[in-house]
């Protein structure tokens, strides 16, 4: 299925020939129509001030993945195999490498030239059997590692290149074909045609992270991964024109400003039809910020609303399906008419019209592994949007209202990132499973929420994501009822959160009191509060006392204020603290814990507010 949706979503895009691939091109050699070199040596088309030609100008060019076989790349190769410069002309297995590349280099460009019968290809033919080295001058810092082309005068191809010739695009495509009588015949499983199939996938996907820049979706290199005597990327048999699609289209995928990597993963999304303004699901969930205002008005959709309706506020997809432009490409994009766009949507085929996927693959060897692959719609992806941020709605470490710029929404990265100390140290599980959350519904796993509480333990401090986290998956749950009171300090919570909440508030009786103390209980006993109450919070109930004594002599507001909120708390704790805490009320407790300073924090904020205030009226 994926390779066939790989192979679809190809279809639309702007795809270089077969086998032909966008590669830097360092030189450019330039003849005229009867092979003479025109100036005195290779043109060098680096531009070292721009990322993009740093290495060379961007063109398509023949190319397939080699190992160390002599393969030649027809008109894109090094000097090496071009012209039989060696690496080391001191090292005797040098010049000899150098001289067997050259030699399969030439006999490839005489096939091609009897085969297309071009003068261009005949030129350049020309050109490399007359021993030009001695006629060109090679500039002191010229790179023999760098890919050389040819230029002819007249060449119809696009900048003169000869590779760009259509006789050469069919016969470079024909020559790494393999033929029926010397190929294994298979029934492919993209196209379900039987033909010869792929032993090795030439076109290779580039961009997932990992040590290796190229790797296949198809390959079998140890006897655990072969099956009936099917070796290699027989083990799932698909044809040379299906391979190569869906190897672009996921290459495609991947270079794109949408795709999003997490850790070890890279995740992509697209959807079945092709729409100027198509949901970016991945940018919903891992950038929030940059979807402020549409995300408002998704909270003020009424509960009423049909999935139509609140695409249709948000300006999902629902332009005519136009050509999309090739980037870097200088082809035109078809103008659209201004009375295609629609003020509102139209309806769709949910079931064929509106689907959207997200996949999320890793590197594993030398194969891309595909570690999610999620179907969905877009108006299910909106509706799980929605409940997604609606579940980690929760108030600013201040105080602050949610969704204000204080206290924004919490993209994917920021909540994976509260699971460790440093994102390098992301495991792949993390990220894959807060997706598949976002894109599903479905209730988030336990271990995101242990993580999360060892982190806060570790650390004796709640930082916002780590607090949303938590309540995103203990909201997740079946059992988590439908009202949300999670939001900010409530006193609907459970004993353990109560607990969390008290623990806050001896806290601030400490810091009251001893306004420059070294350590504070929550330095000395935050792992033991929040895993076993009953042994912890009686000893410190007695060293608050000293605390209080001390507020009553010297500050009786802050006093009154600590002790009557100690009292409202102890009673919704209950007659007697739990014993052992488990994983999600522990998770309970660092929400209350979050909730409570967070209010002292608003407090003071607001204190400090009211006397700067007093302050300028009575100036």
């Amino acid at each position: 299925m994926l390779l066939q949706l790989l192979r679809d979503y190809s279809q639309r895009l702007d795809l270089p020939p077969a086998l032909y691939s966008e590669r830097a091109l360092r030189y450019w050699i330039d003849l005229d129509g009867e092979g003479n070199l025109l100036g005195s040596g290779p043109v060098d088309t680096a531009d070292p001030d721009s990322r993009a030609q740093r290495r060379g100008r961007m063109w398509r060019v023949p190319y397939v993945q080699r190992t160390s076989t002599t393969r030649p790349l027809l008109f894109a190769d090094t000097a090496e195999y071009t012209f039989g410069l060696p690496v080391d002309p001191d090292e005797p297995r040098s010049v000899t490498r150098a001289e067997r590349r050259h030699a399969a280099y030439l006999e490839l460009l005489a096939d091609c030239h009897r085969h297309t019968e071009d003068p261009f290809v005949g030129a350049v033919r020309r050109f490399l059997e007359s021993s030009p080295l001695g006629r060109i001058e090679w500039s002191e810092d010229f790179d023999a590692s760098a890919t050389i082309t040819f230029t002819v005068e007249g060449c119809s191809a696009p900048g003169r290149v000869v590779a760009g010739l259509e006789s050469v695009q069919a016969f470079w495509a024909a020559h790494n074909r393999p033929s029926n009588e010397d190929a294994d015949l298979f029934e492919c499983l993209v196209c379900g045609e039987v033909r010869p199939a792929e032993r090795r996938l030439k076109e290779k996907v580039k961009g997932i992270p990992g040590p290796r820049p190229d790797t296949s979706l198809i390959s079998a290199n140890e006897e655990a991964f072969c099956s009936y005597g099917l070796e290699e990327s027989l083990v799932a048999p698909v044809c040379g024109e299906c391979s190569e699609s869906f190897t672009k289209g996921l290459n495609d995928l991947l270079a794109s400003n949408d795709a999003i990597r997490l850790g070890g993963m890279k995740f992509v999304s697209w959807t079945r039809e092709v729409r100027e303004d198509a949901l970016n699901v991945l940018g919903v969930a891992v950038r929030p910020q940059d979807f402020g205002e549409k995300l408002d008005i998704w909270d003020t959709a009424p509960p009423a609303a049909t999935p139509r309706d609140v695409r249709s506020q948000l300006d999902v997809g629902y332009r005519e399906p136009r050509p999309r432009e090739l980037r870097g490409s200088t082809v035109p994009a078809h103008p659209e008419p201004a009375e295609r766009f629609r003020p509102s949507p139209a309806p769709l085929d949910v079931e064929q019209q509106d689907q959207l996927y997200a996949l999320g693959v890793s590197a594993a060897g030398g194969r891309a592994a595909v570690r999610s692959l999620h179907t969905t719609t877009v108006a299910e992806a909106v509706e799980r949007a929605l409940l997604w941020f609606e579940r980690q709605r929760i108030v600013g470490a201040y105080g602050e209202q949610p969704w204000s710029n204080e206290a924004p929404r919490v993209g994917l990265l920021q909540l994976a990132g509260a699971t460790v100390r440093e994102l390098r140290d992301l495991p792949a599980p993390v990220p894959r499973a807060l997706l598949h959350g976002f894109l599903t519904g479905e209730p988030l796993p336990d271990e995101l929420l242990i993580r999360t509480v060892r982190r806060v333990q570790a650390d004796r401090d709640v930082r916002r994501n780590q607090a949303a986290l938590i309540k995103l998956v203990l909201r997740s749950k079946p059992d988590a009822g439908e009202e949300d009171n999670m939001v900010s300090p409530s006193e609907q919570g459970s004993e353990a959160y109560q607990c969390g909440r008290l623990f806050a508030e001896l806290e601030n009786a400490q810091r009251a009191a001893l306004p420059n103390v070294n350590a504070t209980i929550v330095d000395r006993y935050f792992r033991r509060a929040s895993t076993a109450p009953r042994i912890v919070f009686g000893p410190l109930l007695q060293l608050a006392q000293a605390h209080l004594d001390t507020l009553e002599r010297d500050r009786p507001g802050a006093y009154h204020a600590i002790q009557q909120r100690l009292e409202e708390i102890l009673v919704l704790v209950g007659p007697e603290f739990p014993n052992v805490l488990t994983p999600r009320r522990q998770g309970e407790f660092v929400l209350g814990y979050y909730h409570q300073r967070a209010e002292h924090r608003r407090e003071a904020r607001e204190a400090i507010a009211a006397r700067q205030a007093g302050s300028r009226d009575d100036a």
